[in-house]
């Protein structure tokens, strides 16, 4: 069995503002938080950058559940009415395989939207690479399990 590593709440209201601020010059029109680990980071991120935040349910690993397409906008009028392609930040609390953020990319792909990644940790050997992470983790040199403060 893996060792554990247990995340507290403060550790994740760091980690979630860091990301904020490393995002906050790239003018996202809102956040997407994928349920459930992504919310709360997702929801720290919203405030930090005043802007939306969506949710999006998806656990192809866990529950092998496909994801409930939010209702979100794919583009927004400026002050002339021309129409300009949302930008969103996707959030989610680790890259482990990258198996989820790939069906995710393919189906923003497919609503033609602009969308970067943001997590708390990213497994190295992971099939995706993220836009955003504060800790690199390496499952294959060191296979711990993350523990985060909203699991039993």
């Amino acid at each position: 069995m893996a060792d554990k590593i247990f995340i507290t709440w403060t550790h994740i209201q760091e980690a979630s503002r860091l990301i904020a601020d490393n995002a906050r010059d790239m003018n996202y029109d809102a956040v997407i938080g994928i349920q459930r680990g992504g919310l709360i980071p997702a929801v720290i991120i919203s405030h930090e950058l005043g802007i939306p935040m969506y949710s999006l349910n998806c656990s192809l690993r866990d529950h092998v559940h496909k994801p409930t397409m939010i209702d979100i906008p794919t583009a927004k009028l400026d002050e002339h009415h021309v129409e300009h392609r949302q930008k969103y930040l996707c959030v989610d609390d680790i890259n482990d395989s990258g198996e989820t953020f790939r069906f995710l990319q393919e189906m923003f792909d497919q609503r033609n939207l602009e969308v970067d990644y943001a997590v708390i940790h990213d497994n190295v050997p992971s099939e995706f690479s993220v836009d955003y992470w504060v800790e690199k983790i390496d499952k294959d040199k060191n296979p711990v399990w993350i523990v985060y403060p909203w699991e039993k």
